[in-house]
Order: C-alpha cells, then sequence, then structure tokens
C-alpha cells in the first residue's frame, strides 16, 4: 500500500512538471510566430533573380530563349543591372519567355495579400 502511495504521489510530481514544461513550451512557440516577418512584400529585385534563376532551371523552352543562357552575362554586375532594367516582375516575366504562340503555358501574377 505504501508503494502505491508512494508512486501516486511522485505521478503528481511529474504530472506538475510536465505541465510546466508544456505552458513553458507553448509560451515560447508564441513568443517565436509572433515575429516580424519581413518576406511578406519582398523587393522587386530579389523576385526578378527569383524569376530569371527558375526559368533559368525550369523553362522548357529554355534553349530558345538567349537571355536564359548560362553565359548570358560576363560578371554579377551585368547580371544585376539586367535585373535592375526590369521594373515590375511581369515584364522581365515576359522578356524571358519565347513567342507567346509557342508558350501559351506559361504566366505569373501577383498575390495581393488580403
Amino acid at each position: 500500500m505504501k508503494k502505491n502511495l508512494f508512486l501516486i504521489i511522485k505521478f503528481k510530481c511529474y504530472e506538475k512538471k510536465i505541465v510546466l514544461f508544456s505552458g513553458f513550451l507553448l509560451l515560447f512557440l508564441f513568443t517565436l510566430s509572433c515575429g516580424d516577418d519581413f518576406d511578406d512584400f519582398p523587393q522587386s529585385k530579389s523576385v526578378n533573380d527569383f524569376i530569371w534563376k527558375g526559368l533559368n532551371q525550369y523553362y522548357f523552352w529554355l534553349q530558345d530563349s538567349p537571355d536564359l543562357a548560362d553565359n548570358r552575362f560576363s560578371s554579377e554586375n551585368d547580371y544585376q543591372s539586367f535585373l535592375d532594367s526590369y521594373s515590375p516582375p511581369e515584364a522581365l516575366f515576359e522578356r524571358l519567355l519565347v513567342n507567346r504562340e509557342i508558350d501559351r503555358f506559361s504566366f505569373i501574377f501577383q498575390i495581393i495579400p488580403l
């Protein structure tokens, strides 16, 4: 009987520790989730870089688009100036595509936050 009572008291002690630990864990996770999210509105330059790299990697008509060639730019500055010359990212996307009569499947759209 004493052994059972000891186990119940010991379990009660662990139960308090588990509840406290769970509370601290939830509080910690909650504070992490409330941080600033800086990538909700990415800069145009990073979007243009994403578009170029994505098309350079996966575009079906890559060989028909000279601006997507791996050796197109002689330096990083040339690459950045090319990306900077297209202000809305949609303009760069359209520039990199082949003729629209051939490629009628590629599209880009902007997600407007609620």
